[in-house]
């Protein structure tokens, strides 16, 4: 940190709001220049409970809403925490929640749950199945038990679930897998066994599951994935799988994300920004009676090669872990603390997506009017904004993400395709909506 940093810069840095900031700092007044040894917190918020001892923020939408367990599946917004119900079972848990609402999770099958209704998605054959994560287009990804004749083997493959179909992903080869996220391109990661038995973290797009290697590890999984392909999760480098790193999937490169001073560090989730979100062992920590001492799992965000601790609750002695964050910059997980009962946990972050309530455009689907529309990495004409090879063809259905964003003389809008099926190309990513003589490139689907 600078020497000449207020409140206000370092807000805007980290992706919150000053009055979280403030509250968290009562010693510093926004104005009042702070020095390189002054200790700058963000407390997490405690979401409550439904009655339940353990609690766990597991997912959270651009619309600040947040999704977990607490004995039941529970919704949080603006405050309250509504109660999802089960499946008929006495205990359910959501774990995603996309820009329109719907809930993901399990209570003994995988559920869709909208507008308070809670949908059995069903199994692949077995008794059992969990959803793991949503996108906005209602794909939904998890895993499922398969058919054994062996009543004792663990035989659970990765679904893909889209509008009352659940497709088999497959496994790398073994007779194991589990999907853990999906973005906006239908591109699915998860962890898979190979059929020499080793667990390895896998990608799946247009059919084909591919091997994302260990780097030279023992097993690795991966946890989240974003709209530019970006996949975070661990690596274990030793067969006890007690040392084990954060991992970010980049551009063909495994990358370590490094730790808070412990041995040990995951990551859990990523956003559109390539902020990364997980927990790590710090270099000491609290010691209670039966503990051998050393380090305790604080959350973390990492952005731009730098691991900022997020802390724990005010409190609370234990540790803390960060499981998903969204595009505004806000951070859910949980905390414990020494004999207690776990917290479901915000840490608020202060942004907004542009048009996410204004625009009628948003979550809706679109074509192309005008034949080989450039789609950007970014909406704006620069030479960072990379250009994706090759342009949209006249007709490509999309789903519009995001937006409306005015850059470079042109209306922005981020998209993704609804089939890859005339594609050769990415197809996701930022277009403009029309040129700058008014002609249309981009029209309401019929």
């Amino acid at each position: 940190m600078a020497a000449d940093d207020t409140l206000t810069n370092i807000a805007r840095r980290r992706g919150v709001t000053v009055e979280a900031l403030q509250a968290a700092n009562p010693q510093i007044s926004d104005g009042r220049t702070i020095g390189i040894g002054d200790e700058i917190t963000i407390s997490p918020i405690d979401l409550g409970s439904l009655g339940a001892d353990w609690n766990a923020a597991d997912g959270i939408n651009d619309r600040g809403q947040v999704v977990g367990s607490s004995g039941h599946a529970f919704l949080w917004q603006d405050g309250k925490m509504t109660d999802l119900g089960t499946l008929g079972a006495d205990w359910s848990e959501a774990h995603a929640v996309n820009d329109r609402g719907q809930v993901v999770g399990s209570s003994g099958h995988a559920f869709l749950w909208q507008d308070g209704t809670m949908t059995d998605l069903g199994t692949l054959g077995g008794d059992t199945s969990g959803a793991q994560d949503i996108n906005d287009r209602g794909q939904v990804v998890g895993w499922s038990e398969v058919p054994a004749g062996d009543p004792a083997a663990d035989l659970r493959h990765a679904f893909l679930w889209q509008d009352g179909t659940m497709t088999d992903l497959g496994t790398l080869g073994g007779g194991w897998s589990q999907a853990s996220a999906i973005n906006e391109r239908g591109q699915v990661v998860g962890t898979s066994y190979t059929a020499e038995g080793d667990r390895h973290a896998f990608l799946w797009e247009e059919g084909r599951m591919f091997d994302l290697g260990t780097g030279g590890a023992i097993v690795s999984d991966a946890f989240g994935i974003n709209d530019r392909g970006q996949i975070v999760g661990t690596a274990f480098s030793d067969t006890e799988m007690s040392g084990h790193q954060a991992i970010l999937w980049q551009d063909g490169r495994m990358i370590d994300l490094g730790t808070l001073g412990g041995d040990s560090a995951e990551a859990h989730g990523i956003n559109e920004h390539g902020q990364v979100v997980g927990w790590s062992w710090t270099a000491i920590g609290p010691v209670h009676p039966g503990e051998l001492g050393g380090g305790i799992s604080h959350a973390f965000l990492w952005q731009d090669g730098t691991m900022t601790d997020l802390g724990t609750l005010a409190g609370v002695d234990a540790g803390s872990r960060a499981e998903a964050i969204n595009d505004c910059g806000s951070v859910v997980g949980s905390g414990s603390g020494w004999l207690e009962g776990g917290h479901a946990l915000l840490w608020q972050g202060g942004g907004q997506p542009p048009g996410l309530d204004e625009d009628p455009l948003l979550n809706t689907f679109v074509v192309t009017v005008s034949d080989r529309l450039r789609v950007r990495s970014e909406p704006r004409v620069s030479d960072d904004s990379t250009k994706y090879e090759p342009l949209l063809p006249l007709g490509t259905e999309l789903l519009v993400l995001d937006g409306p964003v005015s850059a470079s003389g042109y209306t922005w809008y981020k998209v993704a395709p609804v089939s890859f099926s005339r594609l050769e190309g990415p197809g996701f990513g930022w277009v403009a909506m029309a040129g700058k003589d008014g002609e249309p490139w981009i029209g309401p689907a019929e």
